[in-house]
């Protein structure tokens, strides 16, 4: 991926540089059957761009399973990356209709757990529950949407009848 972007410089004009990201990505998907299925992923980036190099990769491992009317799945993801300009995108299971697609950037961990469970034919119920880490930070975000501590936590309840 190259794109051009302004270089931060203290002059009133603006200057362009070519930034280079490289993405590498190994996936596999195993299981035995629908009723268990892992995923490992591992996925690294380059950024160069103004005369400098950052790094950033992200190992992740998914299991789900599925029981009857009971499906649970779960990440465990661990990320390192030197800044912003390396983060890593991983798409995340969710409840019907919701989709997940954090950034990890910095260095931390990511974990998410997904129940559904179809209690009729005509109801179903979602609940999710995910947690970021970062390691090394006081805050997450800024602002008004600053968290103080290093810990963010998402919860989601959701249910779909259906007639």
């Amino acid at each position: 991926e190259s794109k051009a972007r302004n270089v931060q410089e203290t002059t009133p004009l603006y200057q362009l540089a070519t930034g280079v990201k490289r993405n590498f990505t190994f996936n596999c998907d195993y299981g035995i059957a629908e009723k268990i299925r892992l995923k490992s992923r591992i996925q690294y980036s380059r950024y160069f761009f103004d005369r400098k190099t950052s790094r950033g990769f992200t190992i992740v491992q998914d299991a789900s399973i599925s029981v009857g009317r009971f499906r649970f799945t779960g990440r465990q993801a661990l990320f390192d990356t030197d800044d912003f300009d390396n983060r890593q995108y991983n798409y995340e299971n969710d409840a019907w209709l919701a989709y997940s697609f954090p950034s990890y950037s910095g260095c931390g961990v990511r974990n998410y757990a997904l129940i559904e469970y179809k209690i009729s034919k005509n109801l179903t119920v979602w609940a999710r529950y995910a947690r970021t880490r970062l390691l090394n930070e006081e805050e997450i975000s800024g602002g008004h949407d600053a968290i103080e501590g290093n810990t963010r936590n998402d919860v989601k309840f959701q249910a779909r009848f259906t007639f």
